[in-house]
C-alpha cells in the first residue's frame, strides 16, 4: 500500500484533509471517521491518521473529487466548534504507528489431547494476547506507513531526459517507481522505468514469438469451431451517426478538459497508439458478438502492445503488424482471416470520426474500472484520449488515418508477421493433400480389383456356359445315335 501525500488546514469548525492521489480507483474509494480516528482507502493508497482532536461521526463525509489533480477533499466538522488543532504541519505524529508485533521466545508445544484440558479457562492467554490493544479488530488497520514526499505525488512535476517514456503520447515517467508492484500483473514488462521504448519492442517480439503456438493456429485454420466461424461472420455497426447516451456524456464531463501541448513525434505516437488500443477492442467485440464479457477487459489489455508492453510506435506499418503479431499469439481464436476482419473493423472505427471513437474508449474505461487493477490503464491512457479526442478537426485527421492503415492492410502478407504462419499453412495444406491423394489411390486400387475380379467372374460364367452347351449338344448326338 502507498501513502499518499495529504495536508490538513482548518477553520473555528471545520478539518479539512486534502489527499493527493493521483493513481486511485475512485469508484472503489472509502473514507472511515471516528471521533480522532481517520481512515482512507482507494487502491494502491492507504491513510490512517489520529487526529489531534475530535470530530463528528459520520458515515458519509463530504468530499470533493479534483480529476484533473488527483485531489479528495475531506470536509469534517468538529465536535467542539473553535477549537484548536494544533501541529497540523508537522503530518508525521498523525500516521497510525506500527502494529505491535511481538515474537515468542517460549518453546512451541502443543497439546493434541488432553481429557483434563477441555475445562480450561484460556482467559489469561487472550489477555496477554491483546495486551496494549484494546481494539483487536481496528490493529488490523495499522500498517506501515511512511511520510510520503509530495515531490513523487506528481509525475508531471519531475522531469528526466533520461527516464524511460510512456503513457498518452509518451508523456508519463517514473509512474512505476511510485506505485512499485501493485500493478505489475497487467503487464507483461518487468522493469518499465529501466527499459526503453526500443528494448521493449525488441522484448514483446521475443515473447511473442516464444508464445506463438503452431498447434493452436493449425487447430483454428483446419477445423474452426462454430463461435470462430459466427464470429468471422459477424457484422459490426459501427457508424458516424453516434449520439452519445446520458451516462457516457456524464462520465465525459467528470474528467473535465484539458489542453494538450504536443509536439509533432507526440502526436504521432498518441495516433498510432489509438489505433493498437482500437484494434484490441474491435476483436474483443467481433469474438463476444458485440457482447462483452468478464473476460474482455483482459483480452483488451493482452492484445494492445501499447496497454500490456507500453509500447510505442514509429508507423502505421508497424502498429499494424504488432496488432496482428499478438492477435495470433494469446486470445481464444487464432485466425489470420479473423485477425483481417478486425482490421477492417478498426478501419471503419476511424472513419465513423470521434464520436465513434469515444464510444469506444468509454467501453474500454468502464471495462477497465470494473478489473482490479487495470484502472491505473484509464489513468496513463484512456482517460486522456477521451479527454483529447474531443478537439477540433480530429474526425478529419481520424479519416486519413484510416486511409494510412487501410494501405498497409491491402499489401500485407502472412510473411510480414514473421510467425511463419505461410510455411505452416503450406506444410499443413501439403500434408491434406498427400493425405487426399493416397485415400484416392487406395479407392483407385480397390476399384481395380473389383473390376478385374468381376472380369474373371465373367470369363468363368462364359467358360462355364460353353461347357455346358458342349455338353448339351453332345447329350442330344448321343440321344439321337440310341434312336436309330
Amino acid at each position: 500500500m502507498l501513502t499518499p501525500f495529504f495536508e490538513l488546514t482548518q477553520t473555528d469548525d471545520k478539518l479539512f484533509i486534502s489527499i493527493h492521489a493521483p493513481y486511485s480507483n475512485i469508484s472503489n474509494a472509502e473514507i472511515y471517521v471516528d471521533k480522532d480516528d481517520f481512515r482512507f482507502y482507494s487502491s494502491p493508497y492507504y491513510l490512517r491518521l489520529h487526529l489531534p482532536g475530535h470530530v463528528e461521526d459520520t458515515d458519509e463525509p463530504t468530499v470533493h473529487y479534483n480529476a484533473d489533480m488527483g485531489h479528495f477533499n475531506v470536509v469534517l466538522t468538529k465536535t467542539v466548534p473553535g477549537e484548536n488543532f494544533e501541529d497540523l504541519d508537522l503530518i508525521a505524529k498523525f500516521l497510525s504507528p506500527l502494529k505491535n508485533r511481538r515474537v515468542n521466545i517460549k518453546p512451541d508445544i502443543q497439546v493434541l489431547s488432553s481429557s483434563t484440558n477441555d475445562n480450561v479457562d484460556n482467559s489469561g492467554d487472550d489477555d496477554n494476547n491483546n495486551e496494549g490493544n484494546s481494539d483487536g479488530s481496528s490493529d488490523e488497520w495499522l500498517i506501515d506507513q511512511q511520510v510520503p514526499s509530495p515531490i513523487l505525488q506528481s509525475v508531471s512535476e519531475t522531469v528526466n531526459f533520461n527516464k524511460s517514456k510512456y503513457g498518452f503520447a509518451n508523456k508519463m515517467d517514473n509512474v512505476f517507481n511510485i506505485v512499485k508492484d501493485e500493478f505489475r500483473e497487467i503487464f507483461d514488462i518487468i522493469n518499465v522505468e529501466e527499459t526503453f521504448s526500443e528494448d521493449r519492442k525488441r522484448l514483446k517480439e521475443t515473447a511473442e514469438n516464444s508464445d506463438f503456438s503452431d498447434d493452436h493456429y493449425l487447430f483454428d485454420l483446419m477445423e474452426p469451431s462454430p463461435l470462430l466461424l459466427e464470429s468471422l461472420q459477424f457484422k459490426t455497426t459501427y457508424s458516424d451517426n453516434v449520439k452519445l447516451s446520458g451516462s457516457e456524456s456524464d462520465l465525459l464531463k467528470n474528467f473535465g478538459n484539458k489542453e494538450y501541448l504536443l509536439s509533432k513525434d507526440e502526436c504521432k505516437t498518441a495516433y498510432f497508439s489509438l489505433v493498437d488500443i482500437l484494434f484490441a477492442y474491435a476483436y474483443d467485440q467481433r469474438t463476444t458478438l458485440g457482447e462483452s464479457t468478464v473476460e474482455s477487459a483482459w483480452t483488451i489489455n493482452k492484445l494492445s502492445a501499447t496497454l500490456s508492453w507500453l509500447q510505442s510506435f514509429s508507423n502505421v506499418k508497424e502498429v499494424v503488424i504488432s496488432c496482428m503479431r499478438r492477435s495470433l499469439c494469446y486470445p481464444l481464436f487464432r485466425h489470420w482471416e479473423l485477425s483481417m476482419g478486425v482490421l477492417d473493423d478498426t478501419i471503419n472505427i476511424l472513419k465513423s470520426g470521434n464520436r465513434q471513437v469515444l464510444r469506444c474508449l468509454l467501453g474500454i474505461h468502464k471495462l477497465f474500472n470494473s478489473s482490479e487493477p487495470r484502472y491505473i490503464l484509464n489513468q496513463l491512457y484512456i482517460t486522456d484520449y477521451c479527454i483529447w479526442l474531443q478537439s477540433d478537426n480530429i474526425s478529419n485527421k481520424l479519416l486519413k488515418l484510416s486511409d494510412q492503415v487501410y494501405e498497409v492492410k491491402e499489401t500485407l502478407t502472412k510473411s510480414e508477421v514473421c510467425l511463419d504462419i505461410d510455411i505452416l499453412e503450406i506444410a499443413a495444406y501439403s500434408t491434406l493433400d498427400d493425405f487426399i491423394t493416397d485415400d484416392n489411390s487406395n479407392s483407385d486400387v480397390g476399384e481395380s480389383s473389383s473390376s478385374s475380379y468381376e472380369s474373371e467372374s465373367d470369363s468363368e460364367a462364359s467358360s462355364s456356359s460353353s461347357s455346358s452347351t458342349e455338353l448339351d449338344s453332345d447329350d442330344v448326338s448321343s440321344d439321337k445315335e440310341n434312336e436309330e
